[in-house]
């Protein structure tokens, strides 16, 4: 999934986690919905539902590479 975002390693520096892309991706969302000044309560379980489909589709790729 890192490669086809095109998210290369930085040298000298460990490879991205699952957990780092879900984590920023949870609080650019979390802060673009505050800033546009959406309902952020009601929107949680989307957010949650987009971070547990991410974290399927990282597993699915991980379990079908050798």
């Amino acid at each position: 999934m890192r490669d086809a975002a095109g998210i290369a390693p930085v040298p000298g520096q460990r490879r991205q986690r699952i957990h780092d892309l879900r984590h920023t991706f949870t609080v650019a969302t979390l802060l673009d919905w505050y800033r546009a000044g959406v309902d952020v309560q009601v929107r949680l379980p989307l957010l949650s539902l987009a971070a547990a489909r991410l974290e399927d589709a990282f597993t699915a790729e991980s379990e079908a590479q050798p």
